[in-house]
């Protein structure tokens, strides 16, 4: 019987270990808001995230939250599909630029992505009516 305990116990520890890996899509939303409002939709397999970006005030602000959300669901053998709408591009780009961490992103998907900036900010009448928030006045096109 210590024989076939053993022969088990042997072959158990033969067989690699394989570590659990999920899948997230992260969504961002754009200037002025604090999340994306509602996932995009939900993929078999894939786990969708709102990711609470704060874009009403600074970029700074929204840099390390985008970080942190990265940190937290595309490290290890995690993998994530990053879609990003508006502002939440820049916060995307800038996040890369700026942090060194091996994320495991496959792609980001931009919809409408102010990467150069957007007319819908800066200091004009347009960024009044529809940016009613302190970030909207730094994201003009200048």
């Amino acid at each position: 019987m210590t024989r076939l305990v053993s022969l088990a116990i042997a072959a158990s520890l033969a067989v690699p270990f394989t570590a659990h890996a999920d899948t997230f899509d992260i969504h961002v939303g754009g200037i002025c808001s604090t999340d994306f409002g509602t996932t995009l939709g939900h993929w078999a397999g894939e786990t969708s995230v709102n990711a609470p970006i704060d874009q009403r005030d600074s970029m700074a602000t929204a840099t390390t939250q985008m970080a942190a959300t990265l940190d937290q669901f595309c490290t290890g053998n995690n993998l994530c599909f990053v879609y990003v709408y508006s502002n939440g591009g820049a916060v995307m780009s800038r996040t890369l630029a700026l942090f060194s961490t091996p994320w495991n992103i496959a792609y980001v998907a931009a919809a409408a992505s102010n990467e150069g900036g957007s007319e819908l900010g800066g200091t004009g009448f347009i960024a009044q009516i529809f940016g009613q928030c302190a970030l909207a006045g730094h994201i003009g096109t200048s």
